[in-house]
């Protein structure tokens, strides 16, 4: 795959000009990740609580599935603070990453926000889903047989596809440390404080003049 070889040549160039005697190469996967940028969606917006309100002092479906949500990122927030904390100078703190991230990587229910982020943006792909597809999941989001029911809708199967094919790139959830502190609630400063992209590699001569004002 030609996006994943850039990812992997990145970490080469970043090593090449980092490189240290008698010290492992840094560990990089949590910093340089494969995925359109320009295509996904925030958690937060998909999974945010219903005003605050409550029926009958019952919390509400996506008042509860919020709060799911908040503890799954608090939870991974915990493994990410170890991650970061570890100096990244031997060859067992690059194990430890390596083990670290590839725990939060593989949490069950960090994995489910990744899904049903992957359904909201689907729809932008022409997706048909049915009425009370969100509650459904925010009811089953942790528990793993009613979860397994629902991977096995079409509508479900079609957005996982979908986001293979069009390599969503939700960025709430592939950088959590920069948007979610330690307890899994967006930071007041939440986000980066830049971003740098290359133009496309096309001769402006050929664009359509409307597109040019």
């Amino acid at each position: 795959d030609v996006k994943c070889l850039a990812t992997e040549l990145s970490k080469v160039s970043l090593w090449r000009r980092t490189l240290a005697a008698e010290q492992p190469l840094a560990f990089l996967d949590h910093h340089l990740i494969t995925g359109n940028s320009l295509v996904g969606s925030d958690i937060t917006a998909v999974l945010s609580e219903d005003n605050g309100n409550e029926t009958d002092g019952q919390l509400t479906l996506t008042q509860s599935f919020a709060r799911a949500r908040q503890e799954t990122l608090g939870h991974v927030m915990d493994l990410m603070q170890d991650l970061l904390a570890i100096d990244n100078d031997e060859l067992d703190d690059i194990k430890s990453m390596e083990e670290l991230y590839d725990e939060i990587r593989d949490d069950p229910l960090f994995g489910r926000l990744f899904e049903i982020a992957n359904v909201h943006t689907a729809e932008q792909f022409g997706l048909d889903v049915p009425e009370g597809v969100y509650e459904e999941m925010a009811g089953a989001v942790d528990d793993a047989d009613e979860w397994d029911e629902i991977r096995e809708r079409d509508w479900f199967r079609s957005a996982q596809a979908t986001a293979d094919e069009q390599n969503f790139f939700h960025w709430e959830l592939e950088y959590p440390e920069v948007f979610f502190d330690e307890e899994g609630e967006k930071r007041d400063d939440a986000g980066f404080d830049g971003v740098v992209g290359n133009p496309p590699y096309i001769r402006i001569q050929n664009l359509p003049q409307d597109s040019l004002r």
